[in-house]
């Protein structure tokens, strides 16, 4: 089982889910990916609250081993607040976005959270590490020459 990666927002944020998947579709017509909902869940009201959808450079039929699945999620969302020991302060933040066992597709996986980032400058990209990728941190990533390790590094010493 593979790391997975984490879109996070200051709990209390409340970015719209139906926002974050229309952004998502407009990105992927335009950088040319496949983009495909699997799942969706809804509350007791009829408002969306968990989507799972698959982005892929590849046509779905073609390559399944090219395919992120990601779950989306509306705030508030039961277990999906975390805090952080590591990060000194008591801040809690709302995991919206959940890039499941990204493995051998870390390319794919930069351009997608990086496209995020550029929207969402104030969110926080978080790989199972005690540190956040910020905007400022694929901005220098971007401007280097592509390095397929790059999420298993610190970004202070990228």
């Amino acid at each position: 089982m593979g790391i997975s990666a984490f879109v996070l927002f200051e709990t209390g944020s409340n970015i719209p889910l139906t926002n974050l998947l229309q952004y998502t579709e407009d990105f992927c017509t335009e950088l040319n990916l496949f983009y495909g909902i699997n799942f969706k869940k809804e509350d007791g009201d009829n408002q969306l609250k968990h989507v799972r959808a698959n982005i892929s450079d590849l046509p779905f039929v073609e390559s399944s081993s090219r395919q992120l699945c990601i779950d989306f999620y509306d705030e508030p969302f039961k277990f999906q607040n975390i805090s952080f020991d590591w990060l000194g302060k008591d801040t809690e933040f709302f995991e919206a976005i959940i890039v499941d066992d990204f493995c051998d597709n870390e390319d794919l996986l930069f351009n997608i959270l990086f496209k995020f980032l550029k929207t969402y400058p104030d969110s926080k990209i978080w790989l199972e590490e005690d540190w956040f990728y910020t905007l400022n941190d694929f901005e220098k990533i971007a401007n280097k020459p592509y390095d397929g390790n790059w999420c298993y590094k610190n970004p202070k010493e990228l």
